[in-house]
């Protein structure tokens, strides 16, 4: 038969459709020969050495031990083999293999996926990243979650998938295990291929970890693996393979369980390898006799016997010398050599001094014996010089902060040898930092690395602005025309900063919610929202974030909808990412509205048709009148308020996470409103509010059941602290 097809990819996946039949391999033989069922085998192999964000670390092991996995699948275990190479393997283009994979592979076939870059694991949340080519350091959404690389197998229709990364993930992708069978016959390898698989093998180090040829620990050993002599392979006899090898290299083992909630049944990948090329035949030559000749007849000649003379033994001795590591200095009687292995040096007979000496490594001395005319082989072994170490501590901020100590990931307390050492910290909202520590041998050593948060960060739900810790006089003076009794000037501290979505959330990116998840809003199950209609707030299902009674466009701020449709949305945006998204409190709104002023508005004692989109048709407090607006305008229409954010004042209303209730009679700090209650606060007015009912310190009350074409929203995000 022709030969069958494999594809090495640098994750493993195989997909279960449980509608479709599998079509099972009835003995070793089939098995073997690729008969019947055995589909094609298919690799995804990825590798990346450089980022385009020059914060994150690349391994220069990565690409060539991508590349080497990839030779290894094509020879004996026959794959059919895709390579993506630095800036080939941006998030885009691995998440469309993804999908190629689901959609091409039959039952019978079997991908494998092999990853060779840089990973972030989290230890709070126990969330990881592949870090794809063209992943940002400060935004989590252009990363690879495991949740998508779960996902993406759990829609593969192959018999067998298996996900190999040289880069460390977290354990919750991980389900169940069992032990290599000590009796592996056919049956035994009949029997595993013939059950669905969804299994991962993955490295107990954040990035590769290269060896002195420049191709990493775990990607040798894959390729080692793939190279015994038998002609089947399981996954759990490649991981007890590399699990000795890795051990023995010094570096973290790696783990291999199944992949949970992806519709494995208990098998494993199977590689079929193919039998090694036989050696060329050899081909002796016999030579053909010649016949004797006969005596001769005349008279036989007297020849007198000179024996030769001796050949004359050489003056000088060979020696070979080689050592346990190449490119150790050899030296002998003084004379450097060269490096080993070093072979052919031509001495005079007797004994000579031989020295090696490496960096890092004790030197070795000896001697050797020279007789004339032989040649002598010297293997010399170099032990490891005794590392002088101490111990190092390291406190950061925020917890839970990314550290790196010489390159390498790095945990508090761990011994460390003697010397200077950078510490570098990371955290995705934050700045990063890194300071220089001496540890002397024997001691301990203490440094600590605060971060500062980003001015802003941008990610797949728009910008976010730092908004700094500080204190503000909340509520309004009782000078302020058109105050009201609930707006009691107190004082009030923001010990924590926060950052805030400079615009208010817009109609695309709630659209991009519904098309992910299906989600109907209350208006469109219920009653319908309220939409102004001459002059009066009219509830009618007709009226939704959809229709909201006037035109609007994908740039326009969403609006109609209730609190719990918010929660729906924040809890879709917070299971797509690491930050914590939340409406703000009241008291941030407030102080975040200010931006540092005690006017009635941003821009001062009055707000008009060229500072917000407001009703300001009538004048108050002396300032002028303006037009009337007819509904919402794009976000960002307007100029911004000191800090950043655009529309604090007009355009829509915006819930907060508060329930209203009355202000305290005392200075607060980080206050959060009424413990309960039955309307929540809105801030700031809409367009379709006077332009005095927009003032910084207006409050109003809202049933949260109660969806309005005037109300919308913006977003905070919590600073890890």
């Amino acid at each position: 038969m022709a030969r069958a097809i494999r594809s090495v990819i640098v994750i493993f996946l195989t997909a279960v459709w449980a509608a479709t039949a599998l079509a099972d391999v009835k003995t070793f033989d089939e098995l073997e020969r690729r008969q019947g069922a055995v589909g094609s085998y298919k690799a995804l192999v990825i590798g990346i050495d450089t980022y385009a964000d020059s914060v994150i670390e690349g391994s220069p092991a990565a690409v060539t031990g991508a590349r080497h996995v990839a030779d290894a699948l094509k020879g004996r275990a026959g794959f059919d083999v895709k390579l993506l190479i630095n800036e080939e393997a941006g998030r885009a283009s691995v998440m469309r293999e993804f999908r190629g994979l689901a959609r091409g592979m039959g039952i019978n076939d079997s991908v494998l996926i092999y990853f060779s870059g840089s990973s972030h694991t989290d230890k709070a949340s126990r969330k990881a990243w592949w870090l794809p080519s063209d992943a940002r350091s400060d935004d989590a959404a252009t990363w690879i979650a495991d949740h998508e690389i779960q996902d993406a197998v759990n829609t593969m229709k192959a018999r067998d998938v298996l996900i190999l990364s040289d880069a460390a993930l977290g354990d919750t992708m991980f389900g169940a295990t069992h032990r290599l069978a000590s009796r592996r016959d056919g049956d035994y390898y009949v029997g595993l291929f013939n059950k669905r698989s969804r299994w991962a093998m993955i490295s107990g180090n954040t990035l590769p970890v290269a060896e002195n040829d420049g191709i990493s620990v775990f990607a040798r050993g894959v390729a080692s693996a793939l190279s015994s002599k038998g002609p089947c392979l399981t996954t759990m006899e490649m991981f007890s393979g590399m699990k000795k090898e890795l051990r023995a290299s010094g570096v973290l083992p790696p783990r291999c369980r199944s992949i949970r909630n992806t519709g494995d049944q208990g098998g494993e990948f199977v590689f079929l390898l193919a039998a090694p090329a036989a050696p060329a035949p050899v081909v002796v030559k016999t030579p053909r006799v010649k016949p004797k000749p006969k005596p001769a007849t005349a008279p036989v000649a007297v020849v007198k016997l000179v024996p030769p003379k001796p050949k004359r033994k050489p003056l000088e001795g060979q020696l070979k010398v080689s050592a346990n590591i190449n490119g150790a200095e050899l030296y002998i009687d003084g004379k450097k050599q060269g490096t080993t292995p070093v072979g052919d040096i031509t001495l005079k007979p007797g004994t000579h001094e031989v020295s090696l000496s490496k960096e890092g490594y004790l030197a070795w001395n000896g001697s050797v014996d020279i007789q004339r005319g032989k040649a002598r082989s010297l293997t010399a072994t170099l032990t490891k010089e005794p590392p002088k170490k101490g111990r190092l501590y390291v406190k950061v901020k925020p917890k839970g902060a990314s550290v790196r100590l010489n390159g390498e990931s790095f945990k508090s307390g761990e011994t460390v040898s003697a010397g200077t050492h950078t510490v570098k910290v990371s955290s995705p909202l934050f700045k990063p930092g890194q300071a220089k520590v001496v540890v002397a041998p024997g001691k301990d050593a203490w440094v600590e690395v605060f971060l500062k948060p980003r001015s802003s960060f941008k990610g797949e739900w728009g910008r976010f602005v730092y908004i700094k810790p500080g204190s503000f006089t909340m509520g309004s003076p009782s000078s302020e025309p058109r105050r009201k009794g609930d707006e009691e000037s107190h004082p009030v501290t923001l010990t924590q900063g926060f950052f805030m979505q400079d615009k208010e959330v817009t109609l695309a990116q709630w659209q991009a919610f519904v098309d992910d998840s299906g989600y109907k809003s209350e208006a469109e199950t219920a009653g319908g929202a309220f939409a102004l209609e001459d002059y009066i707030w009219t509830q009618s299902r007709e009226y939704s974030w959809k229709n909201p009674g006037f035109p609007q466009g994908d740039d326009h701020p969403v609006t109609g909808l209730t609190c719990a449709d918010i929660e729906a949305y924040l809890k879709w945006i917070n299971g797509r990412s690491r930050n914590a998204y939340r409406l703000p409190t009241e008291a941030e709104w407030e102080y975040a509205a200010r931006a540092g002023g005690t006017s009635a508005f941003s821009s001062g004692e009055c707000l008009g048709s060229v500072d917000a989109n407001v009703d300001a048709n009538a004048s108050w407090g002396g300032c002028p009148a303006g037009t009337a607006s007819s509904g919402t305008m794009p976000v960002g229409s307007f100029e911004p308020n000191a800090w950043g954010l655009y529309d604090m004042h007009g355009n829509v209303a915006e819930w907060c996470g508060d329930w209203y209730g009355r202000y305290p009679r005392k200075a607060v700090k980080n206050p959060k409103g009424a413990p309960s209650g039955t309307n929540r606060v809105v801030r700031g007015g809409g367009w379709a509010t006077y332009a005095y009912n927009a003032r910084c310190a207006k409050r109003e009350a809202s049933d949260p059941s109660r969806g309005c074409s005037e109300v919308g929203m913006r977003l905070v995000v919590e600073v890890p602290r």
